[in-house]
């Protein structure tokens, strides 16, 4: 972040003359995000940067300057800027009392912090600028747009998927940038507007295509079931901001008919088109799909979402080859790794060092997957959860509601392990039961305040606050 304070903003009233080869129309500069106001002057974060290096003789290739390659602004750019920004505020906010205080702090290091606060400070800073760049370069009649340039200033469209994520991002701000009222109100009005027009130009049967003109919501692109995914995970994050019944109502009903005509129940996976046999997944569009499912199911606490999400996963991410390998936080067993075994939790995918390659390869996942489901790709014999009576304990509400992220016991799946993790044990009761309540929906973990009851969540942080590794003893909490 100090580099991209410093040097990576466009200021597209300067060219470069030194590196005239490698610029189109704007130079890289500094800013102050104190002080930036885009009515003075656009300094922004242009889509494609490029380092400039320098080859001399048998020497170390060394970094000499960046040059803008491509200079056009990006919502989706913006909008993965302000959920990071946003974001690491969180955590290093120093007024949030939790386990991160001992890292982020007031009076570094005599309060036993080890990290000033002046980068709390920088991370507000850069949110508060790129979220002002969205309103000043991506706006048309209060709908954001998906691209801008110089030459033409915002763009006439937006692609559903830009508008999705611009809506989770804002509703970070809203609820992480506590020393922003003020913006904190006005990412909640953008929110609000991005959601009506959401509705505005759903169809009938509540599906959405890729993309629509701006202002006049005239539909183009395909429909397809990537967009469906960002819609109803769009939908839902404005209705947990504004409680307003009208998106979860739109949310319901584009869920509705995309698991209808885009589910192909022998599969366990979702159609890119309707009646279209071949699939194709990016990594995109598998986390758009489980999100939406994710969310849906967590808000209606519906077995047969939750089983579907189960299973898409099985079979988009696991069997399909799409994560490459993994390590202890998504189910590999390091000391049964290290006796020899390099899939320890039998899912097809090896643990780091022993994929593919000399040493292995990276938890990446593949740029792209393909399926053909006219032959009815194989899938593992999974059976559908029975219909069980409602959880009573810690441990079965946990188990219903929180295992298929944590993983069974705590262990760890999609979401981090539990057992005698440092933030559940370090926070405290009435800390863990806050964030369990309130939710981290940017690192994916949804608010349990309107699932669950208080005496519930109560049980949970009980539980899991009295795990332990096998073989030592459970410690009293206090």
């Amino acid at each position: 972040m100090l580099i991209t304070k410093a040097a990576l903003f466009s200021d597209p009233s300067r060219t470069s003359l030194r590196f005239s080869l490698y610029f189109r129309g704007a130079k890289l500069t500094g800013i102050d995000p104190t002080k930036y106001r885009p009515a003075d002057g656009l300094r922004y974060l242009p889509h494609e940067i490029r380092p400039i290096l320098i080859y001399m003789s048998d020497l170390p290739v060394r970094h000499y300057d960046f040059a803008v390659k491509d200079p056009t602004s990006r919502l989706w750019d913006k909008a993965s800027w302000l959920w990071a920004t946003t974001e690491f505020f969180d955590y290093a906010n120093p007024r949030r009392r939790d386990n991160w205080n001992q890292v982020f702090g007031y009076q570094t290091p005599y309060d036993g912090s080890i990290v000033e606060q002046k980068y709390a400070l920088l991370a507000r800073g850069l949110a508060n600028t790129v979220l002002a760049n969205i309103e000043a370069m991506h706006m048309v009649n209060g709908v954001l747009v998906s691209s801008w340039s110089i030459k033409d200033g915002p763009g006439s469209s937006v692609e559903t998927s830009d508008l999705s994520l611009s809506i989770v991002a804002l509703a970070n701000y809203a609820q992480n940038m506590d020393l922003e009222p003020e913006r904190q109100n006005r990412a909640r009005e953008l929110i609000r507007k991005q959601a009506d027009f959401l509705l505005r130009v759903a169809a009938n049967d509540g599906t959405y295509t890729q993309r629509y003109r701006v202002p006049d919501g005239a539909a183009s692109g395909k429909r397809d079931m990537t967009s469906q995914a960002f819609a109803i995970r769009a939908l839902l994050v404005a209705y947990n901001v504004t409680g307003d019944s009208r998106y979860l109502d739109g949310a319901r009903k584009t869920s509705g008919t995309w698991n209808r005509d885009f589910w192909d129940p022998d599969a366990w996976l979702y159609r890119n088109e309707p009646g279209i046999d071949k699939v194709v997944y990016t990594p995109k569009d598998v986390a758009a799909a489980l999100a939406a499912l994710r969310e849906m199911a967590l808000i209606d606490r519906d077995a047969k979402l939750i089983e579907r999400f189960k299973r898409f996963f099985v079979q988009s991410v696991d069997a399909s080859g799409m994560m490459q390998s993994e390590d202890i936080y998504t189910g590999e067993n390091l000391d049964e790794v290290r006796a020899g075994n390099p899939d320890t939790d039998g899912d097809g995918i090896p643990f780091l060092s022993k994929g593919d390659g000399r040493h292995g390869i990276d938890s990446v996942f593949a740029s792209r997957v393909e399926f053909d489901l006219s032959k009815h790709p194989s899938r593992p014999n999974v059976k559908a959860q029975e219909v069980r009576p409602l959880p009573t304990t810690g441990e079965e509400i946990f188990n219903a509601n929180c295992a298929i992220c944590h993983g069974l016991g705590g262990v760890g799946n999609e979401g981090p392990t539990l057992i005698e993790n440092p933030f559940v044990q370090l926070t405290g009761r009435e800390g863990v039961i806050a964030t369990v309540t309130t939710g981290r929906l940017s690192v994916g973990m949804p608010s349990w305040g309107g699932i669950l009851t208080k005496e519930e969540i109560g049980k949970v942080v009980d539980y899991i606050r009295a795990l332990r590794k096998e073989g030592t003893q459970a410690r009293q909490m206090r």
